[in-house]
């Protein structure tokens, strides 16, 4: 529009009508371009906007209303522009751009072919091989873009699929690498297992280094050691199921008070649990957080003996709390354990040894740590063991035998007075573990609200393994909403490398190695993008012949420069042919993987098109100082009339050099094909063909003086500038989709590396802390707590006297 808008004088007068149009389409071209701006088109309906930005160039091309419309024939250019944006510019399909082109084609056929069935009579017979040339030149513009936008598309299609395979693997990875990291936290504590996989990253097999890590010594803790009384008794008159969901309901308590109470759990001795605070923070409170775990055992003791009348044993907690240092580390090669020792471990053991049922026993050291908090008794200090009278320690019981009523939490709901509940040892496991028969059918009786346990009224104790199992429903509703969010994490991460690795400017990534990786993908193509070159010249070649037929020299030229290309499509297909000669079959290849050659190639190849293209016009030129061409005549004269009573050619011969001109349109579409030729180079060759075509053009024009011919160069020029903009903003799109996809391709691998490094280690770690056969068993899809907890509860405890019961 703007070309004709600045171009047009001819002899006619331009309407009131026709300013209107046109201003009306430049209003609507104007709105189409702020409405791609526009964040919710841009981001939701940019394939809209696209297919609507169609319809309004083909309104206005084929409207004949607009200033300088009114001709189809002389419309070849706008329509192959038209047809030629989608497959460069446009969001769309592959589908729909060749729809898009298509439909333009046969539009703008059709509207010439009815126009000159109209208006032309006998003498425009040429108008019948321009009609040709123009199939031709559709046809070439067609076959561009669909070669373009296929291989961008293919290209595209093909990375989201390797991606696509990453990302699942590195989704499959990173499940599995969370799965094993949390069964290790449910083994060992976080901070320890942080620190050994730091230190396994840091040294790799070095495993002497990380139990070097692993050990250090730490002063002001409190250790706890806890015996259930009566266990022995206990495992001989119930069965193996029923004393592993008791051990499993205790144990799982036990480690939720430890919790509340600032105390890690360390190991586990039979029927002995042994924890500490203070360890992995200092804590002033250690020793008053040792005895809250104390009596809270007890109180949790009680109310399993109340639960278990029917086996009539005497179940309670001896409890024996020491104050002072130990050594924490990891011990073992093969297997590994946590422990902590020290003279002051030890006393603890025997503190707990030389204790009471039910009650909180202490030493001294605790006791000065406890600073008044709670009441004692004394104890029997070294009477009852050698080694605490060895040590001459005094010893004191905690005169509480409950928590105090202050560091009680108050239950969330109270239960209503009268109501039923089936209290059964079983209460206290977790939904997953099944329950044995016998204790389903243990009785129920009426509680009182006073009765209730805090434990009963808003506790249910964690299975262990909890850490890794996480089978909650509300984790999986939220799984599909987190894997959008990490998809978002991961095309804002990736637009943040782009913006560190590459220039905005060049596009060129800023390190060597990265540039250098993305270059050596550049001969994968370049075979096809030759042969798409080709094709292109033989249209050019089926163009001139068809609208310059009458001009022999020039089809001898056209075929003479046809051979040079056709050998330089031929050298880069040898390779294809291993059983030529070797010499052609190993130059081939060096060709095809040297990007200098290549570039060279490339220059070469576009250097003859662009020359070879423009002879017609001082082989076959016009006779000057004669009024041949009419441009903007009437309607009538769509086609020239050439009058030539001096070179021997008849008065109906076609001579438009405007053909010329669209045929180095093909010329400047055929670089679009040469897809992994750098931009920069790209847009410098189309440059300088550019204005070879623009300085030929004017000087050509400029021995025809007459004022209707100097309109054509002008309306050319143009035309050429604008092909120029499509084909560099092609160009770097192009550019920058590779780059982009190179660079998407490359970090999902290195973060599947990574993920993959961090699997390897995690199972390292697990193969030095649980055995293989419980590591794959908990790490299998089809495992399930509540099918097979027990059984691996069984793998870990085993007592002689279980085996009389079984």
């Amino acid at each position: 529009m703007i070309i004709y808008i600045v171009t047009y004088k001819g002899t006619s007068t331009v309407s009131t009508q026709h300013i209107a149009w046109t201003g009306t389409f430049a209003s609507l071209n104007v709105c189409a371009c702020a409405l791609s701006w526009w964040r919710p088109v841009a981001s939701h309906r940019l394939h809209w906007a696209a297919g609507g930005t169609w319809l309004l160039l083909i309104i206005q091309g084929l409207n004949k209303q607009g200033v300088g419309f009114q001709e189809p024939q002389n419309q070849v250019w706008y329509m192959l522009f038209i047809v030629f944006v989608p497959y460069a510019m446009f969001p769309l399909s592959l589908r729909w751009c060749i729809f898009l082109g298509t439909l333009s084609c046969l539009a703008h056929l059709v509207a010439t072919l009815v126009y000159q069935c109209v208006n032309c009579s006998h003498r425009y017979a040429c108008a019948w091989r321009l009609l040709g040339g123009n199939v031709l030149l559709h046809a070439a513009v067609n076959f561009a873009g669909f070669y373009a936008k296929s291989f961008v598309d293919c290209e595209q299609r093909k990375v989201f699929l390797e991606t696509q395979k990453s990302m699942g693997a590195y989704q499959k990875t990173r499940i599995e690498s969370g799965s094993q990291w949390s069964l290790i936290q449910s083994v060992i504590p976080d901070f320890l297992a942080k620190r050994i996989s730091t230190q396994l990253c840091e040294s790799s097999d070095d495993f002497q280094r990380v139990m070097d890590v692993t050990s250090y010594q730490v002063h002001d803790v409190s250790i706890l050691f806890a015996d259930i009384k009566g266990f022995t008794s206990l495992s001989s008159k119930c069965s193996a199921q029923e004393l592993v969901e008791m051990l499993n309901s205790l144990f799982a308590l036990f480690d939720k008070l430890a919790s509340e109470n600032h105390c890690l759990r360390i190991k586990l001795l039979g029927d002995c649990y042994f924890c500490v605070s203070g360890l992995l923070q200092p804590r002033a409170d250690h020793a008053r957080c040792c005895v809250n775990m104390g009596l809270h055992m007890i109180r949790a003791i009680r109310d399993v003996r109340r639960r278990m009348k029917d086996l009539t044993v005497d179940l309670d907690m001896r409890i024996g709390v020491h104050s002072g240092q130990v050594t924490c580390a990891v011990l073992g090669q093969l297997k590994w354990q946590l422990d902590l020792w020290s003279p002051d471990v030890t006393l603890a053991n025997h503190i707990e040894s030389t204790g009471l049922p039910g009650r909180v026993h202490i030493s001294s050291s605790t006791f000065k740590y406890l600073n008044g908090a709670f009441k004692v008794d004394p104890g029997e200090d070294g009477t009852r063991d050698p080694l605490l009278e060895e040590h001459n320690l005094v010893t004191y019981f905690i005169k509480d035998t409950e928590v105090p009523q202050q560091m009680r939490r108050t239950p969330a709901t109270k239960a209503e007075n009268g109501s039923e509940e089936c209290i059964k040892l079983t209460q206290y496991n977790t939904a997953a573990v099944p329950t044995s028969s016998k204790l389903t059918k243990s009785k129920s009786r009426r509680l009182r609200p006073q009765d209730r346990t805090l434990e009963e009224t808003h506790w249910k104790p964690e299975m262990p393994f909890e850490n890794y199992y996480h089978g909650d429903s509300k984790d999986v509703h939220d799984a599909q909403q987190k894997t959008e969010l990490e998809d978002e994490d991961n095309i804002h991460r990736l637009i943040e490398v782009f913006a560190k690795n590459m220039n905005s400017w060049s596009l060129q990534f800023n390190g060597t190695e990265l540039e250098s990786s993305f270059r050596e993908l550049d001969g994968d193509t370049f075979k096809s993008n030759v042969m798409c070159c080709m094709v292109q010249w033989l249209f050019v070649v089926a163009v001139q012949s068809l609208a310059h037929y009458d001009c022999g020299h020039l089809m001898i030229v056209l075929v003479v420069m046809t051979i040079p290309l056709s050998l330089c499509f031929a050298l880069v297909m040898f390779q294809e042919f291993p059983s030529l000669q070797r010499h052609l079959v190993n130059f081939s290849a060096r060709v095809t993987n040297t990007r200098i050659l290549r570039v060279m190639h490339i220059c070469f190849f576009s250097f003859v098109m662009t020359l070879s293209s423009t002879m017609k016009l001082y082989i076959c030129p016009l006779v000057p100082h004669q009024t041949i061409y009419n441009f903007t005549s009437k309607v009538s004269n769509s086609t020239a009339s050439m009058s030539n009573s001096g070179n021997g050619t008849a008065p109906g011969n076609c001579g438009h050099p405007d053909y010329v001109v669209l045929t180095w349109v093909l010329c400047l579409i055929a670089l679009t094909s040469v897809f992994k030729l750098y931009f920069l180079i790209k847009t410098l060759l189309t440059t300088v063909s550019v204005v070879i075509y623009c300085i030929l053009l004017v000087h050509y024009y400029m021995y025809y003086q007459t004022k209707n011919m100097l309109l054509l160069p002008a309306k050319m020029v143009l035309l050429m500038f604008g092909f120029l903009v499509v084909v560099v903003t092609h160009a770097r799109l192009v550019e920058v989709i590779s780059r982009l996809d190179f660079l998407w391709r490359r970090q999902v691998k290195t973060d599947l590396k990574h993920m993959e490094s961090i699997q390897d280690m995690n199972r390292r770690l697990l193969a030095h802390i649980l055995p293989d056969h419980v590591v794959n068993h908990f790490l299998s899809r089809d495992w399930r707590p509540d099918v097979s907890f027990i059984v691996n509860r069984l793998l870990f405890y085993h007592y002689p006297t279980i085996t009389k019961t079984i």
